[in-house]
Protein backbone atom coordinates (compact mmCIF):
# COMPACT_ATOMS: atom_id res chain seq x y z
CA UNK A 1 0.00 0.00 0.00
CA UNK A 2 3.14 2.36 0.76
CA UNK A 3 4.16 2.00 -2.80
CA UNK A 4 0.86 3.18 -3.99
CA UNK A 5 0.90 6.16 -2.17
CA UNK A 6 4.44 7.09 -3.06
CA UNK A 7 4.11 7.04 -6.35
CA UNK A 8 0.65 9.28 -5.95
CA UNK A 9 3.59 11.73 -4.08
CA UNK A 10 5.86 11.28 -7.07
CA UNK A 11 3.08 11.84 -9.58
CA UNK A 12 1.66 14.94 -7.97
CA UNK A 13 5.18 16.52 -7.20
CA UNK A 14 6.00 15.89 -11.42
CA UNK A 15 2.66 17.53 -11.95
CA UNK A 16 3.41 20.79 -10.01
CA UNK A 17 7.08 21.02 -11.61
CA UNK A 18 5.45 20.97 -14.70
CA UNK A 19 2.89 23.46 -14.18
CA UNK A 20 4.48 25.89 -11.70
CA UNK A 21 8.33 25.89 -14.07
CA UNK A 22 9.18 29.67 -15.11
CA UNK A 23 11.43 28.47 -17.52
CA UNK A 24 10.93 26.17 -20.67
CA UNK A 25 11.68 22.62 -19.75
CA UNK A 26 14.29 20.51 -21.72
CA UNK A 27 12.49 17.70 -23.46
CA UNK A 28 14.52 15.01 -21.68
CA UNK A 29 13.06 16.83 -18.36
CA UNK A 30 9.46 17.28 -19.64
CA UNK A 31 9.73 13.06 -20.96
CA UNK A 32 10.75 12.26 -17.98
CA UNK A 33 8.07 13.82 -15.58
CA UNK A 34 5.23 12.69 -17.97
CA UNK A 35 7.00 9.61 -17.88
CA UNK A 36 6.40 9.98 -14.10
CA UNK A 37 2.91 11.64 -14.78
CA UNK A 38 1.60 8.80 -16.83
CA UNK A 39 3.38 5.60 -15.65
CA UNK A 40 4.47 5.56 -12.10
CA UNK A 41 0.99 4.33 -11.15
CA UNK A 42 1.10 1.61 -13.59
CA UNK A 43 4.49 0.73 -12.69
CA UNK A 44 3.63 0.47 -8.60
CA UNK A 45 0.54 -1.88 -9.37
CA UNK A 46 3.27 -3.97 -12.02
CA UNK A 47 5.31 -4.00 -9.08
CA UNK A 48 2.67 -5.14 -6.39
CA UNK A 49 0.54 -7.14 -8.38
CA UNK A 50 3.71 -8.61 -10.75
CA UNK A 51 7.02 -8.22 -8.63
CA UNK A 52 9.36 -7.14 -9.92
CA UNK A 53 11.20 -10.00 -11.34
CA UNK A 54 10.61 -9.88 -15.21
CA UNK A 55 10.43 -8.09 -18.30
CA UNK A 56 7.00 -5.92 -16.97
CA UNK A 57 8.89 -2.65 -16.72
CA UNK A 58 10.62 -3.00 -19.63
CA UNK A 59 7.10 -3.23 -21.36
CA UNK A 60 5.44 -0.35 -19.27
CA UNK A 61 8.26 2.03 -20.04
CA UNK A 62 8.30 1.50 -23.50
CA UNK A 63 4.37 1.83 -23.63
CA UNK A 64 4.38 5.25 -21.66
CA UNK A 65 6.86 6.73 -23.76
CA UNK A 66 4.98 5.60 -27.09
CA UNK A 67 1.72 7.04 -25.32
CA UNK A 68 3.16 10.18 -24.21
CA UNK A 69 4.50 10.41 -28.02
CA UNK A 70 0.94 10.19 -29.37
CA UNK A 71 -0.83 12.34 -26.73
CA UNK A 72 1.98 14.77 -27.21
CA UNK A 73 0.76 14.69 -31.74
CA UNK A 74 -2.65 14.42 -30.88
CA UNK A 75 -2.83 17.57 -28.35
CA UNK A 76 -0.39 19.90 -31.46
CA UNK A 77 2.29 20.26 -28.67
CA UNK A 78 4.47 19.07 -29.96
CA UNK A 79 5.86 21.81 -32.08
CA UNK A 80 6.59 23.12 -28.61
CA UNK A 81 7.68 20.14 -26.65
CA UNK A 82 9.25 17.23 -28.67
CA UNK A 83 10.25 17.77 -33.08
CA UNK A 84 9.33 14.66 -35.11
CA UNK A 85 13.21 13.20 -35.09
CA UNK A 86 13.15 13.82 -30.91
CA UNK A 87 9.79 11.64 -31.56
CA UNK A 88 11.11 9.12 -33.72
CA UNK A 89 14.28 8.29 -31.94
CA UNK A 90 11.97 7.58 -28.53
CA UNK A 91 9.52 4.97 -30.23
CA UNK A 92 12.73 3.55 -31.70
CA UNK A 93 14.07 3.33 -28.21
CA UNK A 94 10.96 2.04 -26.76
CA UNK A 95 11.08 -0.57 -29.53
CA UNK A 96 14.42 -1.36 -28.72
CA UNK A 97 13.11 -1.46 -25.25
CA UNK A 98 10.48 -4.26 -26.47
CA UNK A 99 12.74 -6.35 -28.40
CA UNK A 100 15.09 -6.69 -25.66
CA UNK A 101 12.54 -8.11 -23.56
CA UNK A 102 10.45 -10.23 -25.76
CA UNK A 103 11.26 -13.52 -25.99
CA UNK A 104 9.23 -15.70 -23.16
CA UNK A 105 5.98 -17.61 -23.93
CA UNK A 106 4.26 -15.53 -20.86
CA UNK A 107 5.08 -11.81 -22.84
CA UNK A 108 4.43 -12.90 -26.50
CA UNK A 109 1.05 -12.31 -26.82
CA UNK A 110 2.15 -8.77 -24.67
CA UNK A 111 4.98 -8.19 -27.12
CA UNK A 112 2.41 -8.33 -30.06
CA UNK A 113 -0.28 -6.22 -29.06
CA UNK A 114 2.66 -3.18 -28.41
CA UNK A 115 4.15 -3.55 -31.51
CA UNK A 116 0.43 -3.46 -32.66
CA UNK A 117 0.18 -0.46 -30.70
CA UNK A 118 3.28 1.13 -31.84
CA UNK A 119 2.53 1.18 -35.35
CA UNK A 120 0.08 4.32 -35.52
CA UNK A 121 2.26 6.13 -33.90
CA UNK A 122 5.44 5.74 -36.06
CA UNK A 123 3.30 6.27 -39.19
CA UNK A 124 2.10 9.83 -37.93
CA UNK A 125 5.64 10.70 -36.48
CA UNK A 126 6.58 9.16 -40.48
CA UNK A 127 3.91 11.33 -41.94
CA UNK A 128 5.08 14.29 -40.21
CA UNK A 129 8.87 14.43 -41.01
CA UNK A 130 7.32 13.74 -44.85
CA UNK A 131 5.48 17.25 -44.21
CA UNK A 132 8.33 19.05 -42.84
CA UNK A 133 10.45 18.00 -46.20
CA UNK A 134 12.46 15.17 -43.69
CA UNK A 135 11.72 11.70 -44.89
Amino acid sequence: MFSLCEAVVQINEAKMTLLLSHAPLSTTEYMRLMKVVEGQLLKALARHYLGEDGQWMLHIESLVQAHIVQDELRAHRFSKRLTTRQASEWLSHSLEQLEMAAGGAVTNPLYSFLVEYFGPIRETVRDLQLAEGKG
